[in-house]
């Protein structure tokens, strides 16, 4: 356990960065389940954030927070229009 103010450590960060891809992965994986529709932007925004994710080793959390906060808004702002369907059928 370490203090919230130190630099984060390789063990840290690939907790963080596991518990990112295990979320957004199985979130794309139930989609393509239900729907058959493959989530690209998911899988390469995702992909592209657990890269960067390195860069914060030895850095202060906020960065790596950041990093995963930025990454979540881009998939939400662009995948919003193509899984939003409406809950009823229009007659």
């Amino acid at each position: 356990m370490s203090h919230p103010h130190d630099p984060l450590t390789l063990p840290i960060v690939a907790a963080l960065g596991g518990g990112v891809v295990l979320f957004v992965a199985f979130t794309a994986a139930a989609v393509w389940r239900s729907s058959r529709s493959l989530l690209i932007p998911r899988i390469g925004i995702l992909t592209l954030t657990s890269a960067a994710l390195v860069l914060t080793i030895d850095k202060d959390p906020k960065y790596a927070l950041g990093l995963i906060a930025g990454g979540l808004f881009l998939i939400d702002a662009i995948e919003w229009k193509k899984c939003r369907r409406p809950l009823v059928a229009d007659r």
